[in-house]
């Protein structure tokens, strides 16, 4: 079939979509008089009804969900997909069906499925289920709706395992509450934090719309399906056009001139989409309507047409929904004025101008003009809700003097009345043009590093496209490809250079790789203090970030300056409720708890839990992790029952938000088997400590600190009970991952080789003891470790010795 053909047949197929089936009858006998083939081809759209929607079109889950309206039976209600009972068929759309569902156990967990129809379960498709599973399942952020699990049915069909979210979609949910203006920006606010979070990770919703962002009766927006058009869309050919229904992976309304036309999606398409929602909770209508949905008008509205300004759309009556998907939604709507709480008048005179901009800019046609990132269309927003100049608006004096003004009313007015106060209010205002002007700098300054971020991160996705190499590129490869760039590519924009340095730095950091990580965390400090001075927010980021570092290598006194410096920066800009806060306060709780200074750490962890719980969702992974860090405190000051619940709680929350198969789950069953195990529960704590390696396994890498952590907890469980054989293989694992990640002569790789030799001597393989234990004297030579393990290798020495000759041991020995 032509694109000609096709491009006829999908516009008759929308014409007869508004029809009846007499109606259709004959409008097609009349248009296809001379041509039945065409007739048929309809026919057989219509027949099955995919509509513009699909799969990644479905209404958003929970209470404000739209009901499917078919009354046939389904044949997987009632079913099992993995671990979860298929309740209720919710929606269905031309590319799958979404279901509620209820997981029994330990406890009970609602979610929504999504399973594929048939006919989509490709080998391709199933592949990039598996690849894209664990990207998605690693957004962890409190206004992300996670993906917890996923699998394939019996007959081959996969399916994806969403958080099930009680809640309306983000427009109704603004009408039904009558938000003011600065509360929809709020909420709008905390909408683009959650997108933001997603791009820093290199990930693109790309259908982004008020049914894919739920606010919960709490007032908590979540949004759904992050990644899912990636994993169900051919995202890896670079130039696919939109030509026929069934390859349209989008809602027109909201889609980016990019997307329309078929050219690569970066980031850009997101702020795209996030205008068009903006413009929306602003106004009460769509920028852009559709009269016969055909391609061409598609493409020539979002690509073409100019929409009016917020403040002039707001003059209009809410338009009826030109998807025949929102029709169920259509009601006779009261004036866009009188659910913003306000004035119709008032409502326009407060979108001219800033907003106006902010919306306008978020939409531009072209993506190298609208803001570079999501943050600093964040940004402008809340400068406008301070009163301070936005940076997408050309940055007149007249404007700035109309801002100080504004924020300062009163003293203006009296300096009017008082005209010897002239001379000081024309200081004062050229005082002020001062500020904002080096506000304005501060602004661009960070809206041109954005943008440089943007590009390069752009490139470094760019490499990793599979057409560029032989086969599949790692993690790993990925970054070290981008690290060998970073100098040479971003030498003119060291600021730039700096936060790429830091991401890299944190990323190598939780891949367990030490080194690489200092040589890209130090560097990025050193940069920022340079450029920014000790006070400003990057600066305190890179120290929180480096002292996580040292952290990991047990260098705790300098990971503890470094934090409180955080703190103190952190507290001075934003306060003591506040995520970054919040997330020192933890680190250093992490960090007194390791030199034994539990009184303090008890009463950071405290102030971490009581600050996330203060900011929203009680059961984020940000609370899972302040309780898990509590519990661990808890424990060694005895307080064994309040630690076990604290601990329990927290690997609740995780299994519930991250899933089974996540690093953070395996750590909280991992610690929940140290918990029993000091409660005298051997049994559980060896179940649990098997749960946390089999986790970890799929994961991590082999050599990772924390399997390394969890295999050596597990054989010291096992050594207890004597199982010298069964200890004796994860002992051995557990070295090499510690050597290989810290060095031969790191105290705690050591510490693990005594451990070794320790076990190997009891199981009386004496000549394997004494080669483990010989090297372990060898790699303590250097002057980090302490005298009192070299002590302690002394005395193992004297009992392996003791050991081989049958001598009797003495006293406590």
């Amino acid at each position: 079939m032509n694109p000609e053909r096709l491009r006829r047949v999908e516009e008759l197929y929308f014409r007869m979509l508004e029809l009846s089936a007499v109606e259709r009858e004959r409008a097609l006998g009349s248009v296809c008089a001379d041509d039945a083939g065409l007739a048929r081809e309809v026919r057989v759209l219509l027949a099955h009804d995919t509509r513009v929607g699909g799969f990644l079109e479905s209404p958003a889950l929970g209470a404000g969900f739209a009901v499917s309206g078919a009354t046939t039976p389904d044949e997987l209600v009632g079913t099992v997909a993995g671990r979860y009972r298929l309740d209720a068929r919710l929606a269905s759309g031309g590319m799958g069906t979404v279901y509620r569902a209820t997981r029994d156990g330990e406890f009970t967990q609602h979610v929504a499925i999504k399973v594929v129809k048939r006919g989509m379960d490709t080998d391709e498709i199933l592949r990039r289920f598996r690849a894209e599973r664990q990207t998605l399942a690693a957004l962890s952020h409190p206004n992300i709706a996670g993906v917890i699990d996923g699998g394939a049915l019996p007959d081959g069909r996969p399916y994806l395992v969403m958080e099930f979210v009680d809640g309306v979609p983000i427009d109704q949910y603004c009408d039904q509450h009558s938000l003011k203006i600065e509360e929809r920006l709020a909420i709008f606010r905390v909408v683009c934090d959650a997108v933001g979070y997603a791009h820093q990770r290199l990930v693109v919703h790309r259908d982004l719309k008020p049914a894919n962002i739920l606010v919960t009766p709490a007032g908590i927006p979540k949004l759904l399906d992050f990644g899912i058009a990636k994993v169900l869309s051919n995202a890896d050919v670079p130039h696919t056009t939109m030509t026929t229904v069934q390859e349209r992976r989008l809602t027109p309304e909201y889609a980016s001139p990019e997307q329309i036309t078929g050219r690569p999606v970066t980031t850009a398409a997101d702020v795209h989409s996030l205008g068009v929602i903006l413009y929306e909770l602003l106004s009460g209508t769509r920028p852009y309507h559709f009269e016969t949905r055909t391609t061409s008008e598609i493409e020539r509205v979002i690509t073409e047409s100019e929409p009016p300004l917020p403040s002039t759309a707001v003059a209009r009556a809410p338009a009826s929904p030109t998807n025949p998907a929102d029709a169920s939604r259509a009601t006779v709507s009261p004036p866009p004025g009188l659910l913003r709480s306000t004035a119709p008048d008032h409502l326009r005179r407060s979108l001219r101008g800033d907003l106006d901009t902010i919306v306008m800019t978020a939409m531009r046609k072209d993506p190298q003009r609208r803001y570079p990132t999501v943050e600093q269309l964040a940004a402008d927003i809340d400068r406008y809700l301070r009163d301070l100049p936005i940076s997408a608006r050309k940055d007149t004096l007249s404007y700035r003097v109309a801002k100080f003004v504004r924020r300062n009313t009163a003293a203006t007015l009296v300096a009017s009345v008082a005209v010897l106060a002239l001379a000081a209010v024309v200081t004062t205002v050229f005082w002020q043009a001062r500020i904002a002007a080096r506000e304005r700098d501060a602004a661009f300054d960070a809206r041109d590093q954005a943008e440089a971020i943007n590009a390069f991160l752009q490139e470094m996705l760019r490499s990793a496209d599979p057409s560029r190499h032989a086969g599949d590129v790692s993690v790993r490869e990925l970054l070290d490809e981008t690290a060998g760039r970073i100098s040479n590519e971003l030498a003119d924009r060291p600021l730039t250079q700096a936060s790429i340095r830091n991401t890299l730095g944190a990323t190598y950091l939780s891949l367990g790789l030490y080194d690489e990580a200092e040589s890209h965390l130090r560097a990025a400090y050193q940069q920022r203090v340079s450029l920014l001075g000790e006070g400003h927010h990057d600066v305190a980021e890179s120290k929180h970030d480096l002292a996580a570092l040292l952290y990991a290598k047990g260098k705790y006194p300098e990971a503890e300056t470094l934090l409180r410096e955080a703190m103190e920066v952190f507290r001075t800009i934003r306060g003591d409720h506040n995520a970054d806060t919040a997330r020192v306060a933890s680190s250093l709780g992490a960090v007194l708890r390791a030199q034994n200074r539990l009184d303090e750490a008890e009463r950071f962890h405290r102030e971490s839990l009581a600050a996330r719980m203060k900011m929203g969702n009680p059961e984020s992974p940000e609370v899972a992790e302040s309780l898990n860090n509590l519990g661990g405190v808890l424990r060694q000051q005895g307080k064994l029952s309040e630690a076990e619940d604290a601990v329990r709680r927290s690997l609740e929350i995780r299994r519930h938000v991250l899933g089974e198969e996540h690093p953070l789950t395996a750590q909280g069953y991992a610690n929940l088997a140290v918990m029993t195990y000091a409660l005298g529960k051997a049994d559980e704590a060896e179940r649990m400590f098997r749960r946390a390696i089999e986790i970890e396994e799929k994961v991590l890498a082999p050599d990772h600190p924390e399997l390394a952590t969890t295999l050596h907890s597990l054989s010291f469980v096992l050594v207890n009970r004597k199982d010298y054989a069964g200890a004796i293989p994860l002992i051995e694992r557990a070295v090499v991952a510690r050597e290989q990640t810290l060095g031969a002569s790191d105290p705690r790789s050591i510490q693990v080789r005594l451990f070794l030799a320790s076990t190997l001597r009891l199981a009386g393989r004496f000549g394997e003891s004494e080669r483990v234990l010989g090297m372990a004297v060898e790699h303590a030579r250097v002057d980090a470790v302490p005298q009192e393990l070299r002590a302690k290798l002394d005395e193992e020495l004297e009992l392996l010795r003791r050991a081989r000759t049958g001598s009797p041991l003495e006293g406590s020995k």
